[in-house]
């Protein structure tokens, strides 16, 4: 009818056949909604491109945002793993706007949550609570570039988990937190670590501005991070071409990414991925590089 196209929105690209939990289906993104058509039943189902985004007024028909928020549920509707929560935030001289899918619910955050440490290690450091040393900074190097959890567990214990905590809500995360240490349970561990997708690019946003330290070791550090499946190996030519800062995060079952892409003066892209239930990893790791390219096409055909 009239009414369902108005809310759709105008067509994004191609109807293409992808493989869903409820079988073989034609995919159509429109700037508004996702149609997907089972041939088995001869129904659509209409999806909305992201949490509270249309209510939010955040996809009206030929935006940016609109564009963008569809073509990335076209890309999750291939993914065959349930528990996929993505942010993103756009920014550009004249503003900035954050758009998700799943992104406002919490998710095992793994060794992304050392950005976290991270920042409060530094921001202890400017305050003049902890010094700058040279076991310290071996291990913040450690903690980022490898991702090793012993230096993490010994930097935790060095800050403080309830420090971290305090930092994390102090910068606007309310539902992301730091439980406990990684992979050795301790007496004073209390709960799962988790982050909140758009909680995650807030945290990354903060440490690359300087808002919660030395901006200049933080952006040292999260700029050489190496990890399987990273953008950087996946993007080379993505990486070459923008200062990219990022942190991955692995165990059985979870594949997370946090990055950020410093584009022009004024312009950056900041993205969160979280997969809690993989099947494949190398599927998880594409769906990185995926998301990214997405995001880049988006904004090149944005001008």
């Amino acid at each position: 009818t009239a009414r369902q196209l108005l809310r759709t929105g105008e067509p994004l690209g191609t109807p293409a056949w992808i493989r869903t939990a409820y079988g073989a289906e034609l995919v159509q993104p429109f700037s508004r909604r996702v149609l997907l058509w089972n041939p088995a039943t001869n129904r659509v189902r209409a999806t909305a491109v992201a949490d509270a985004a249309v209510g939010a007024g955040l996809v009206p028909d030929g935006s940016i945002a609109g564009a963008l928020l569809a073509r990335i549920t076209a890309r999750l509707a291939t993914v065959p793993d349930d528990g996929v929560g993505v942010a993103v935030r756009l920014t550009t001289p004249t503003g900035s706007i954050i758009v998700s899918w799943g992104g406002t619910m919490p998710y095992p955050s793994a060794s992304v949550l050392k950005v976290a440490i991270l920042a409060a290690y530094e921001e202890a450091i400017a305050h003049g609570d902890l010094r700058r040393t040279t076991e310290s900074e071996d291990l913040a190097t450690a903690m980022i570039f490898f991702s090793d959890n012993d230096a993490a567990n010994d930097l935790i214990d060095l800050v403080g988990r309830g420090q971290i905590n305090d930092l994390m809500r102090r910068i606007g995360l309310q539902k992301s937190y730091l439980g406990s240490h990684f992979d050795t349970a301790t007496e004073n561990d209390d709960d799962e670590n988790v982050l909140v997708p758009r909680e995650a690019i807030t945290l990354m946003d903060a440490v690359l501005r300087g808002t919660t330290g030395d901006v200049g070791r933080i952006r040292e550090l999260l700029g050489q991070s190496t990890a399987p499946g990273s953008v950087r190996d996946a993007l080379p030519v993505v990486a070459a071409t923008y200062p990219l800062y990022e942190k991955r995060g692995w165990y059985d079952g979870v594949e997370n990414d946090l990055l950020h892409l410093d584009l022009a003066p004024g312009m950056s892209l900041t993205l969160a991925i979280f997969q809690s239930d993989v099947s494949d990893v190398e599927i998880a790791w594409s769906l990185f590089a995926d998301l990214t390219t997405i995001t880049l096409d988006a904004l090149e055909a944005a001008g």
